[in-house]
């Protein structure tokens, strides 16, 4: 999830989508490394919608987006 594989460059590259664009987070040298950066920029990025949209959902959502976190199983 957010990882693949450049196999030209031996390198793991992390990317998110969001509404058909595409966020290149750059390029690391292990999978592990390439997800902690995909997981903290997505956590970052759902947050930051839940505090721009904060006014129009209910508490107990905004609560729920906020303490969401993404882990490497999911």
């Amino acid at each position: 999830m957010g990882v693949s594989y450049e196999k030209e460059k031996s390198k793991f590259r992390a990317a998110m989508s969001f509404m058909g664009e595409q966020s290149k987070l750059g390029t690391f040298d292990t999978a592990e490394a390439t997800f902690a950066r995909y997981k903290e920029y997505k956590e970052d990025f759902i947050q930051d919608l839940a505090v721009q949209y904060r006014n129009v959902m209910p508490d107990k959502v905004y609560e729920a987006v906020m303490g969401w976190r993404i882990e490497i199983d999911d």
